[in-house]
């Protein structure tokens, strides 16, 4: 009976610590919302290296810069920057590329801090949605019926 109790509360743990590791992301349950956290770990074994070098350091914001450059320009990633609209403000702040220069632990705890807001933003943002497909279903659900709603999103 230990045994079973032993296995069963490894499968438990193994579930609710679900990591889907081709993107470095941890799997959370919001009540009926799913949403991926990104795992902050990787951010300080790449930002240390940059930090030890004031060269990289400074290529690594050009080139960000100028890639968000070019991205803004193509609309077609118009909705994937809207997810990330506290990172791309964050970098493009010739403020913050100056911490970079003067301290550049502060500038990529701030780099992780915007990282949050986005990330709290997209949750709000997917509870907003999940609120609407419900209100959708309860108001199309008196008029055709449960079995009508099974594949049913608005």
């Amino acid at each position: 009976m230990a045994k079973i109790t032993i296995i069963i509360a490894l499968v438990y743990v193994t579930i609710a610590t679900a990591r889907d590791t081709r993107f470095g992301q941890r799997l959370i349950m919001n009540g009926d919302i799913s949403s991926r956290v990104q795992v902050r770990a990787g951010t300080n074994q790449w930002s240390s290296k940059l930090c030890g070098n004031d060269t990289l350091a400074k290529e690594f914001l050009s080139e960000i810069q100028q890639m968000i450059t070019t991205l803004e320009a193509d609309h077609d990633y118009d909705r994937v920057l809207l997810k990330r609209v506290a990172v791309i403000a964050y970098l493009k702040n010739t403020a913050n590329g100056n911490t970079l220069s003067s301290n550049c632990t502060e500038y990529f705890n701030g780099y992780k801090n915007a990282q949050k807001l986005d990330q709290k933003t997209e949750d709000q943002q997917m509870k907003f949605e999940a609120n609407l497909d419900r209100l959708f279903k309860k108001i199309l659900l008196p008029l055709v019926g449960a079995r009508s709603l099974l594949n049913s999103d608005f």
